[in-house]
């Protein structure tokens, strides 16, 4: 049975029992315990009857590659069953190099449905060259990102010249500290203090991109709480929060800018709607050719340099990925994005780093090779997992508690992010009642 422990838990472990081993040795050690696993799965008689009902096997392809200039691990998946047909280490990323991976999955003899894949051009010759008659469906996301990034860019530029502005909470938090230190106590500083926390709530504020604009959400907000701050002062004047005020105010610098950051991500949004509705194919193209036609005909009304350049790139992404959109919508088997591949792949870094608390796992995914991906069935390991099991519950549980605590300052802070606008509305009647 799995226990989950980190490194030191199991250096604690091993040092109370009597083995005299560094924590670096038991990195090594599990580099080694990693590296010995059997990566490939058996194509047995039970997963062929579940390929034949399914209809055959929607392969997905995706590379990692941790750092710059090292070797990258390619999987290759059946996105309706999860299953991992093949992995391989390769120097490079040639289409050459490629066509025998897809070949490996071809020689099982499963049939082949589709492939889904981002639009790396290498993955792509690969596939036609061993699967030339299967359609290739191009991830919906990987497009969505593609075509959105310049106006990402600019939502990411807007955030941080709006946060360089946000300046003088720290200095704020100090002069109220200093303030009590002399006997001064009041539910009005009470109140500054909430204001700073909930501007620092929103400067570490991060979202999804490229749905959600970071940079778009921060203006609004800022916005709305100047107007909280303004109304505040209107009924009682307070030097320290007209100071609070003054750094809230900044938001007008930038509706310009903003405005622009609007503008575009309609287009992202109608695209992304396009994307995810439950259309007839031909329904599909048509929409599709709606938006692209749409976008052409802004690009030629406006005399915005930036606007310009950010609907060239999204007309540009959608006419050269239109041949690889469509598949999904004429067979409901084959998924609209690689996001199955995402997730495993994600799964394991988060594994990695609860387990040896490293923030990167590049180094990991190079020198472990592919047993990063298929660490089940470990159940047979006896003599490792009565190592495991020597971790003594109350070293947990310490740490459990250590990490509790910690957490107790990121909750407020994702309690404002969440719940912004009532926190504004508490505070605008909590300033009128205590003023």
């Amino acid at each position: 049975m799995w226990k989950s422990r980190t490194v030191s838990e199991i250096h604690h472990a091993l040092v109370e029992g009597g083995v005299a081993i560094s924590e670096r040795e038991i990195y090594e050690l599990l580099e080694v315990f990693y590296a010995l696993l059997e990566l490939r799965c058996p194509v047995d008689d039970d997963y062929r009857a579940e390929v034949e009902r399914n209809g055959g096997v929607v392969l997905s392809i995706d590379g990692v590659k941790p750092e710059w200039a090292n070797d990258t691990l390619y999987i290759l998946m059946d996105t309706q069953t999860g299953r991992v047909l093949h992995t391989a280490v390769l120097h490079s990323s040639a289409h050459e190099d490629l066509v025998p991976l897809f070949e490996n999955v071809k020689a099982t003899g499963l049939p082949l449905l589709a492939v889904v894949s981002d639009h790396q051009h290498a993955i792509l010759l690969a596939a036609e060259k061993a699967f030339p008659d299967v359609v290739h469906q191009l991830c919906h996301y990987h497009v969505l990102r593609a075509a959105s990034k310049p106006t990402v860019e600019l939502d990411r530029n807007l955030k941080k010249r709006i946060k360089g502005r946000v300046r003088g909470i720290r200095p704020m938090e100090r002069s109220v500290k200093l303030r009590r230190e002399r006997g001064e106590d009041s539910v009005q500083l009470d109140l500054v203090v909430e204001v700073c926390d909930i501007l620092r709530g929103l400067l570490k504020h991060k979202v999804p991109y490229p749905l959600k604009p970071g940079g778009l959400v921060f203006y609004e907000k800022l916005r709305e709480m100047d107007a909280t701050l303004r109304r505040c002062l209107e009924r009682v004047p307070d030097d320290a929060l007209a100071r609070l005020q003054r750094i809230t105010g900044c938001w007008r610098d930038f509706e310009a800018d903003a405005a622009r950051v609007r503008y575009l991500y309609g287009f992202v949004w109608k695209l992304a709607h396009v994307l995810e509705a439950e259309y007839p194919s031909y329904q599909a193209r048509m929409q599709m050719g709606r938006l692209v036609s749409e976008v052409e005909r802004a690009l030629a009304g406006t005399d915005d340099d930036l606007v310009s350049e950010a609907l060239k790139e999204f007309v540009r992404v959608l006419r050269s990925h239109w041949w690889g959109l469509f598949p999904c919508y004429d067979n409901e088997r084959i998924p609209r994005t690689n996001n199955g591949m995402e997730s495993l792949i994600g799964s394991k870094k988060q594994v990695f780093r609860r387990i040896t608390g490293r923030r990167h796992w590049g180094r990991y995914v190079v020198r472990f090779g592919m047993g990063i991906f298929m660490g089940n069935g470990l159940e047979d390991q006896e003599g490792v997992m009565a190592v495991l099991e020597e971790v003594a519950p109350s070293s947990s549980a310490e740490v459990r508690e250590r990490l509790e605590r910690n957490r107790g300052p990121g909750r407020r802070l994702a309690g404002i992010r969440t719940s912004f606008d009532g926190i504004l509305v508490k505070f605008e009647a909590a300033w009128t009642e205590a003023c």
